[in-house]
């Protein structure tokens, strides 16, 4: 059970002293980011633009940072720490979910049952094995989805519904004995996969005959769209996207342990301020209800459907004035703007009260017992269950002597790690952190916080914002990612690594190396 400690007076004294080994840090406002939804998109590269570029031009479209990034990747494709735009949208502070499509770079199909029969040693098998090493590698928590949309028509030649289910299954295995810890898989199909059941029981595309088990799913994602008409057809009317989804959250309520993601969405123009109402009932939408509780992320699709040969469909966040604007008041609503930071299930409800049997010869009932609250949310740090969280706002937290695995949430906070090999996440907030003796892993994420790694050989890791990071004693790996940083050694033989920015590099005592190739940079001692 997580550990919480409320009373923060009661440890002020010791954090006293903790708090000289940090060192200063003009404050800054931070943004406070209440329980929500991600937002995230997917963003058409056009004119010879690669992934990043594309990402790029969108967030100064709509003049913010995208909380998550959608990608695609072919079977043979590296993954994770191994792939160049992977490392670029973590190290931007982004999240990342992909989805993997068995197709060779050479065109040539992996088929699903090649899959499913994949043993150690054979190519398919070896495959799956750098893509779980490379996920392994990347550090940070990460979605994927095996092959989005399997019962499309297209994908007629992979296999049978059966064959996807084992296939899938097969994946996660693996990637369970390569020990990979920080990767959620997720379930994506069409929306008409789930309105097609209700229609016709013996449609071979109906989503229950795909999905692969709630043991080995820890979201289920469906791809939806507002055609208006505009592939011709003339029977897709303007739809709203709760009335959309309905067929899809029929199939989720059968499932109510899992999370739910809108891995694709968009709408077409229609009339002038049509698609901006749409993306407003659509920013309303997900605050209310079930679809609050349920909903972990929403990824739009920023593209036109033009490769799919309906040129008149066009989905672009900037098709219009007015829906630019729709989107830039969705993306800044700090509803949309918090992380995906578990494979969450949602707790259960409570237990019905129940009511005393009414003894002899009293004629009133006892009164009913309290129903147990509701069980917690679990957190994760760095793909690691949190065994001491904090809250919303500024905590003081001060870990145990053994190994502790602390995420502090949002706010301005300040947390030791003590002794044992901790794992630390700051959250949200210009925090500071100390590691301890021990071999610590540290974990700044989104704000402008102080790191000390304290002593032993640590892994310092600031997020974005402008960040301090020093290793102190011990052969530490320092890696400031986005934003200005300072990054300091101390003694034993360091590596500092700078990311985006303009960075300054101190290696300190010892033999440093310095990295770093964006922006203009400071070395000293490296």
């Amino acid at each position: 059970m997580p550990i919480f400690i409320p009373h923060r007076v009661a440890v002020m004294a010791t954090m006293a002293l903790i708090a000289t080994l940090l060192f200063a840090l003009p404050p800054s406002p931070a943004e406070a980011l209440p329980g929500g939804v991600t937002f995230g998109a997917y963003a058409q590269p056009v004119g010879g633009e690669n992934n990043t570029d594309a990402i790029i031009k969108l967030e100064n479209t709509l003049g913010r940072t995208l909380p998550m990034v959608r990608g695609f990747s072919d079977w043979d494709d590296k993954m994770g720490e191994d792939k160049k735009f992977h490392r670029w949208v973590r190290d931007g502070g982004r999240q990342l979910m992909v989805s993997v499509k068995p197709v060779r770079n050479d065109g040539s199909q992996v088929r699903w049952p090649s899959i499913a029969s994949a043993s150690a040693g054979s190519r398919v098998y070896n495959e799956i094995v750098d893509l779980a090493r490379g996920a392994k590698r990347f550090g940070e928590p990460m979605i994927i989805g095996f092959h989005h949309e399997p019962e499309h028509k297209k994908n007629l030649s992979f296999g049978t519904s059966s064959d996807y289910r084992a296939a899938f299954r097969r994946i996660t295995q693996i990637f369970d004995a390569q020990g990979v810890t920080n990767v959620s898989f997720a379930w994506i199909m069409t929306s008409w996969s789930f309105e097609v059941g209700d229609n016709n029981p013996t449609d071979r595309r109906r989503a229950h005959l795909w999905y692969p088990g709630d043991d080995v799913i820890d979201f289920i994602s469906a791809q939806t769209y507002n055609w208006n008409n505009c592939r011709g057809g003339g029977n897709e009317p303007w739809e709203s996207l709760q009335s959309n989804i309905e067929p899809f959250m029929r199939f989720a309520r059968q499932h109510p342990s899992k999370k739910l993601i809108l891995g694709e969405w968009g709408s077409d123009e229609g009339s002038i301020g049509q698609k901006a109402r749409w993306l407003d009932d659509v920013r309303a939408l997900f605050k209310s209800g079930e679809y609050k509780d349920r909903f972990a992320a929403v990824l739009y699709f920023h593209d036109s459907a033009a490769g799919e040969g309906w040129p008149s469909c066009t989905w672009w966040l900037n098709s219009s004035p007015e829906t630019l604007s729709a989107a830039k008041r969705l993306i800044n609503d700090s509803f949309y703007r918090v992380p995906v930071s578990a494979p969450g299930q949602t707790p259960p409800p409570p237990a019905p009260t129940p009511t005393a049997p009414i003894p002899e010869p009293v004629p009133a009932p006892a009164p009913p017992a309290p129903a147990p609250p509701p069980a917690p949310v679990a957190v994760y740090c760095n793909g690691v269950l949190a065994t001491i969280v904090g809250t919303n706002g500024d905590d003081t937290i001060l870990g145990t002597s053994g190994r502790d695995v602390i995420h502090a949430l949002d706010g301005n906070d300040v947390i030791h790690g003590a002794d044992g090999n901790d794992l630390v996440c700051g959250g949200h907030g210009n925090d500071r952190i100390t590691g301890g003796p021990g071999n610590d892993l540290l974990r700044g994420g989104q704000g402008r916080d102080v790191i000390d790694g304290n002593v032993g050989s640590d892994d310092l890791r600031g997020g974005t914002g402008a960040d301090r990071l020093r290793g102190n004693s011990g052969n530490d790996f320092i890696y400031g990612q986005a934003g200005n940083d300072e990054l300091t050694g101390g003694g034993g033989s360091d590596v500092l690594k700078g990311g985006l920015g303009s960075d300054k590099h101190d290696g300190g005592i010892g033999t440093d190396r310095c990295r770093d190739t964006s922006g203009t940079n400071i070395f000293l001692n490296c």
